[in-house]
């Protein structure tokens, strides 16, 4: 039976990969030739022509595409200073050869400041000099650098660049001229918000980035319709301005807001082959007291597990950039390694440093009950309270389905049960992600990788709450092993452990917009020592899944098998259905 669902598998990771193979080949070849000695202009043009033109289907039979692509070249070179350069296009069977004689590189001549006078530090800071290569990027770099450094020492109203180069064929020189237009100076008047009613003017004039009667700075105008747009409160955000300041310079600006509903209620369902079907209910306030409190209500529910969870957040608390949170809820769990029911309930305060750094800190009081499989149907009864502090560190460029950057998590809560059944202990993890974007093809291929490490530090095992060890297996750990169960067993239950080391590794496609598949492979293992000691050794999953990728987020479905299979514990195969990437 493992042998056929193994070949099952295997069969639908080829199909996979062949589709892979078939839309990466499925191209024109384009071969350059005559820049042998010049592979910075080779790159260039592998990126900027051939990339383009090489999964075209009509460059074979279309002379008006050959054409285009002969100009979208010379266009090329001339970009990178070759204004002499020549091309012709040829076809050899089924490649397409372009001929390339690029010349001589045209140099700066002379650099021209028209309408502003630089300042010594602008002009030290000018990264463009008579004598350099005329490459386009440089001189539109250039002139994007110059606009910020003027707005940085200026309080111009209005301000705009252009640029004209003169070309001089037969010295082989290009004459540059910046043309600076600017407006009056001006001063930040008065802010005014129309709209919105439900929404506290107060905590709207909280976000505004600037102060009345300082230097005007578009950026800072750009800043504060940000920060109101990040409240997730509205819809709109329109700011009228007038054409000109006023006499005294000043600038009064009206935002004209309006509102989203503040209530909205999210339904989810997925399921694992190991937990059965599960169901998520989440009902929303996000106005609850008119200054962008939240409040939340959270259902989820599965065949090992229910939860109900209160969570109050006010954002802005004390200091910008950090909220407060209150949370409670009741849980009820049911598995092969324990049996709990609880109530906790907490404080945490959550700081954002910058864009992509956060951390919080809070203190949790938890009343358990647990029935642990293991100790022959032993019941205890902890009173745990718990100091969890946590910093995350998060650039990827979308949360449900990321192509590129980092996601890392770092956590450390000691424990202390007021009621005696347990030592002090203290638990931390550190999980990483990182996500890479492997070309821009039509099949939009990516790399994510995945790893995590936890430790618990205190007393023996056994005198550390179950609940509190740590588990793998399951969808959202090492697939293909059924849920916590990777990592000691005790009387055929899991047990758990103090330590824990996970890792994954998926390649992402897609084969049209809204259908693509991944290959993945998981590993890992739990130990019953504080460090992983691997003397259980390591533990492997493998699959493939199909992605429908929707507005919000793709739909997983997700095939795994044990590759390390264990007799009478483990099954043939795992499957997944959920919403969501699986990291």
């Amino acid at each position: 039976m493992t042998k056929s669902y193994s070949i099952i598998l295997l069969l639908i990771m080829a199909l996979l990969f062949s589709t892979v193979a078939s839309l990466s080949y499925a191209n024109i070849p384009i071969k350059i030739e005559g820049l042998d000695d010049t592979s910075d202009i080779t790159d260039y043009l592998q990126e900027a022509i051939v990339l383009k033109y090489q999964d075209s289907e009509s460059l074979h039979k279309s002379s008006v595409e050959k054409l285009s692509i002969r100009q979208d070249t010379l266009e090329a070179l001339h970009a990178k200073g070759f204004y002499d350069s020549h091309v012709s296009v040829k076809q050899n069977e089924d490649t397409l050869i372009l001929s390339i004689h690029k010349g001589s590189a045209y140099k700066i001549g002379t650099i021209e400041i028209e309408g502003y006078t630089l300042s010594k530090e602008i002009n030290k800071s000018f990264n463009l000099k008579a004598g350099d290569v005329l490459d386009a990027f440089s001189v539109i770099q250039a002139q994007q650098n110059l606009i910020q450094k003027i707005k940085e020492q200026e309080c111009f109203y209005t301000l705009s660049i252009h640029h004209e180069v003169q070309l001089d064929h037969l010295l082989k020189k290009g004459y540059i001229k910046f043309i600076v237009q600017t407006g009056p100076s001006a001063l930040f008047g008065q802010t005014h918000f129309q709209g919105a009613e439900t929404i506290d003017r107060s905590y709207l004039q909280r976000l505004i980035r600037y102060t009345p009667d300082t230097c005007w700075k578009t950026d800072k105008l750009e800043a504060t319709k940000t920060a109101l747009l990040e409240t997730g409160l509205l819809s709109l955000v329109h700011e009228t301005i007038p054409d000109i300041p006023s006499k005294e310079g000043y600038v009064d600006i009206l935002f004209e807001l309006k509102s989203r509903p503040p209530r909205s209620v999210r339904l989810g369902t997925r399921y694992n082959t190991d937990e059965g079907v599960g169901f998520t209910g989440r009902w929303i306030h996000k106005n609850f007291q008119g200054s962008a409190e939240k409040l939340s209500v959270d259902l989820n529910t599965t065949l090992l597990k229910q939860s109900l969870g209160f969570d109050f957040s006010k954002p802005h608390f004390l200091l910008p950039h950090q909220s407060l949170s209150l949370l409670s809820s009741l849980e009820r769990e049911d598995t092969d390694a324990f049996e709990e029911l609880s109530f906790n309930s907490g404080a945490s305060l959550k700081r954002n440093f910058t864009n992509s750094l956060s951390g919080h800190l809070g203190v949790t009081a938890e009343i358990t009950k647990i029935t642990d499989e293991d100790a022959q149907d032993e019941k205890k009864t902890f009173g745990l309270v718990s100091i969890p502090s946590a910093l995350n560190f998060d650039n990827r460029d979308k949360a449900l389905d990321p192509h590129k950057g980092w996601f890392i998590h770092s956590g450390l809560e000691p424990f202390a049960d007021v009621l005696g059944e347990s030592s002090p202990f203290l638990k931390s993890t550190l999980t990483a992600s990182t996500y890479f974007d492997l070309g821009q093809s039509s099949i939009d291929p990516v790399l994510a990788l995945k790893g995590s490490f936890g430790s618990i530090i205190g007393d023996a095992t056994e005198s550390i709450p179950i609940s509190k060890r740590f588990f793998s297996g399951g969808g959202n750990s090492i697939r293909g092993f059924g849920f916590q169960e990777v990592g000691p067993f005790e009387d055929g239950d899991p047990s758990g452990g103090r330590s824990r080391i996970e890792s994954s590794a998926e390649i992402r496609f897609k084969a049209t917009d809204t259908i693509g598949g991944v290959a993945f492979i998981d590993g890992g293992n739990v130990f019953d020592s504080p460090f992983p000691d691997f003397k259980g050794g390591y533990f492997w999953g493998a699959g493939a899944g199909v992605r429908y990728y929707t507005d919000f987020a793709p739909i997983r479905f997700d095939v795994a098998v044990p590759l390390n299979k264990r007799d009478n514990i483990d099954q043939n195969f795992q499957i997944y259905i959920s919403i969501g990437q699986a990291f």
